[in-house]
């Protein structure tokens, strides 16, 4: 049996929206930022042309991260969205599973119940972190790596 991940709307939709105002941003600040055909330094906009960059290239480095999985009966594959690197990772190397729960907090205690986020780590170091905040079949996806890993293990 082959499970395919599938992105919640919302990430999809974030990315989006972020670097597509991020740029709209960028380009006001740029344009807003020069005076008589000079770039002003000390001007609040090239201040914030700075800080949208960097935030920018932060949520780039996170888009080059994401990928979509993509479950056999004999291994994991991870492939990135943006460069389709795909990375086998089979079952049998699988050292641990751990499960966590990432949850939102204020002063007042926490505001919600949180996600479950799952961490595989393998043989050699990697480690593979599945998220439900990220992924529609979160639970498909774990419940498939779980049997199959317990599969391995059990004999």
């Amino acid at each position: 049996m082959i499970v395919h991940s599938k992105f919640r709307t919302a990430v999809i939709t974030k990315n989006i929206l972020g670097f597509g105002l991020a740029i709209l941003m960028l380009v006001i600040c740029i344009v807003n930022a020069f005076e008589d055909g000079k770039i002003n330094y000390r001007g609040t906009a090239f201040f914030v042309g700075i800080v949208t960059m960097f935030f920018f290239l932060t949520g780039l480095h996170q888009l080059f991260l994401l990928a979509r999985i993509r479950l056999t009966p004999e291994a994991i594959e991870n492939k990135t969205v943006l460069l389709e690197k795909t990375t086998v990772l089979p079952y049998c190397e699988i050292t641990k599973i751990e499960l966590s729960i990432t949850r939102s907090q204020s002063k007042g205690g926490y505001i919600n119940d949180g996600y479950p986020v799952s961490s595989i780590t393998y043989k050699n170091g990697q480690v593979l972190v599945i998220s439900s905040d990220c992924y529609e079949n979160y639970t498909e996806l774990m419940r498939h790596i779980n049997y199959q890993y317990g599969n391995l293990h059990d004999v």
